[in-house]
């Protein structure tokens, strides 16, 4: 009988038939005798009418009797219908006893929920319901807070700026309202709070009240500003030891260069190849720390400012960057229209820049062909950078985005940051990078970012 979530009693068989019509006409599925179960209709209640004297103690039901009757011990019925019943007497005691089911149910799963603050306000922002998740969030039990305005939950600072009325404001017209931010429990102690209202409208249209939910984030919250406080000293180290040791670099380089120049040829042979391996060094360290500073920066927060960029525009810039490379080489550089996208014109340029001077340096006996496209996959652009180089085999294919990651040493030149670089750039815009290609095969290196509508 579990299954059973609506049973209607009715008083003898006959009755019967002409009840379950009733109800079919009305839109319901009903099933007799007892023991067959229907699914009803868009309310989601299942529907069985039943014949009196039939009454079962905890089953939900609509009792169908005559004047006078009385009911059995342990029968409650949702509603009672009395013969003869007129009009939809019948259809309104069932959809009564459906919505009384649901509500009852809604009622039984906040009440359950115990790690989230389930609560209702009226239009003005008073509580008028409050769960056990609720006690657990804010520390408040439910005498302390219904009739309570919710702003009581706020700090100070934010109930004197209006935040509270603000957040109802725009939840009445956008339809919901993220509220996630610092709150107060009782006693005044701050947690982060994310949270969520909804606006509850009639059919006219008209706020009603508002459903808020809420949970205690301080923990993540804690953990994310930590992360946060140990990137910044990351990136800040990064930048004082890539800018610092420059300086002593550059006496060193000059020096060396200076007795290169000064005693080339004086020496033995071997003098000549130590000094020549001390300045190719400096040169390269010098390359090292520029890089090291270049990815210290990229992608910085508060250094990328994402706005309407046509990437055509930033192509053009990087292929005139690169033009030396491409003319030494013979590159022939292609693309098709390119869309305007969200992004910060400056980081997208070194972007592009990379992935071109990439396809050149890593280039096959053929002179370099590189074609550059971009197609929009659910409200962002995959762009694509396709060349016929020396490609990449698939166990490679992580690792090349690493900082200082190499796959063929001093065979080629370069510090191999400049794919870390890229990587940081992209996804800093919320997009990621992958590339796919095969050993000999050429590579086709592609990125993903927000399509500027």
């Amino acid at each position: 009988m579990s299954k059973v979530d609506i049973v209607v009693v009715h008083p003898d068989e006959d009755s019967g038939s002409e009840i379950r019509a009733r109800l079919e006409r009305a839109g319901y599925l009903t099933s007799g005798p007892y023991s067959d179960i229907a699914e009803a209709n868009g309310s989601g209640a299942r529907l069985a009418v039943v014949r009196a004297p039939l009454a079962v103690p905890g089953v939900p039901s609509v009792l169908l009797v005559p004047e006078e009757f009385e009911l059995p011990d342990g029968c409650h019925p949702e509603a009672i219908v009395t013969e003869p019943f007129r009009g939809k007497e019948l259809e309104n005691a069932v959809a009564l006893a459906v919505q009384r089911l649901d509500a009852a149910s809604d009622r039984a799963l906040v009440q359950a929920v115990r790690h989230y603050a389930l609560y209702m306000l009226d239009p003005q922002g008073t509580v008028v319901s409050w769960n056990p998740g609720g006690t657990a969030v804010h520390g408040y039990t439910t005498d302390e807070v219904i009739g309570q305005n919710f702003s009581m939950f706020y700090p100070e600072e934010d109930r004197k700026t209006g935040v509270p009325a603000h957040e109802l404001q725009v939840a009445a017209a956008e339809g919901y309202a993220d509220d996630t931010r610092w709150l107060l429990r009782k006693g005044g102690e701050k947690f982060w709070a994310e949270g969520l209202s909804t606006a509850i409208k009639s059919r006219a249209g008209a706020v009603i009240g508002y459903a808020k939910v809420t949970r205690d984030a301080t923990e993540r919250r804690q953990l994310e500003q930590k992360l946060e406080r140990s990137n910044d000293e990351l990136q800040r180290f990064a930048y004082t030891v890539s800018h610092d040791l420059q300086e002593p670099l550059r006496t060193v380089r000059s020096y060396a260069e200076l007795v290169s120049r000064r005693y080339a040829g004086k020496m033995d042979s071997d003098a000549d190849e130590f000094i020549q391996f001390m300045v190719d060094a400096a040169g390269r360290m010098t390359q090292l720390l520029k890089d090291l500073l270049a990815y210290s920066q990229a992608g910085r927060p508060d250094r990328t400012t994402p706005e309407p960029t046509q990437a055509a525009n930033i192509l053009q810039w990087a292929i005139m960057n690169v033009d030396k490379l491409a003319k030494e080489t013979s590159a022939t550089i292609t693309y098709d229209p390119l869309p305007m996208v969200e992004a910060d014109p400056t980081q997208l340029s070194q972007v592009f820049q990379n992935l071109l001077g990439n396809s050149i340096k890593y280039r096959s006996a053929e002179a370099p062909k590189i074609h550059i496209s971009a197609r929009k996959l659910d409200g962002q652009y995959e762009f694509a950078f396709t060349d016929n180089g020396i490609g990449v085999d698939p166990e490679h294919h992580d690792r090349i985005f690493g900082v200082f990651k190499r796959l063929h040493g001093k065979d080629v030149p370069g510090t191999g940051i400049g794919l870390a670089i890229c990587r940081k750039i992209i996804e800093s815009h919320g997009g990621r990078i992958w590339i796919e290609s095969e050993a000999g095969k050429g590579s086709t290196f592609k990125f993903t970012l927000p399509a500027h509508e």
